[in-house]
């Protein structure tokens, strides 16, 4: 099998974290790996927020369906759909963008 699919039909969700922590350098790294997903055009119309506050992390535990492996991961990325992007780049080129509506990220 394709080793790319092999390796998404081998993906695990993990909820149980090592007490260990993430280097300046790995954390650059897992960043930057997200960052080489592909995006149409690479416009990267996302915006990643890496939560490192613990008071943020333990509210994001509670709001987001009260999950407590959030406020125990090492490491919490938000991945953000950021249509200002979009918007401000054909702005700036003079294109005349459409405002960004509810089906502009539909997945259908």
């Amino acid at each position: 099998m394709n080793p790319i699919i092999q390796s998404l039909f081998d993906r695990k969700s993990c909820r149980i974290f090592k007490d260990k922590e993430i280097s300046q350098e790995e954390r650059k790294l897992i960043l930057e790996a997200c960052m080489q997903a592909p995006s149409a055009g690479n416009q990267q119309m996302y915006t990643i927020i890496d939560v490192q506050d613990k008071k943020l992390q333990e509210t994001l535990s509670k709001t987001c369906d009260n999950q407590p492996f959030i406020n125990q991961a090492k490491m919490v990325l938000i991945f953000c759909a950021d249509f200002q992007k979009w918007y401000d780049l054909f702005s700036y080129e003079n294109c005349n963008p459409r405002k960004p509506g509810v089906g502009a990220m539909s997945l259908s």
